[in-house]
């Protein structure tokens, strides 16, 4: 379904190689480092395509995970893609 969603994932290894990875995926319009180096947050406009992309990209082997979340956008998502800044900054 469309929509904007993020995907919280774990990255296994190369945090430039991996940002690079998610970008290419489908849906994506944008990668965000967290601030732990285990967390990268990827914002698609469709979820499903982009997950699906990311299973078979792991499943192939060209990129690594050790964990994926999907939540819906909220206002704080939206404030930081529009500003590149969090709300309490």
């Amino acid at each position: 379904a469309d929509g904007d969603a993020a995907a919280d994932a774990g990255a296994a290894s190369g945090r430039d190689a991996w940002t690079g990875a998610l970008r290419s995926l489908p849906g994506v319009h944008d990668v965000v480092a967290g601030f732990d180096e285990d967390e990268t947050v990827v914002y698609t406009n469709d979820f499903e395509e982009t997950i699906d992309a990311l299973l078979k990209a792991g499943k192939a082997g060209r990129i690594r995970y050790r964990s994926l979340r999907v939540e819906a956008s909220n206002l704080e998502d939206v404030f930081l893609t529009l500003t590149g800044r969090r709300l309490r900054e």
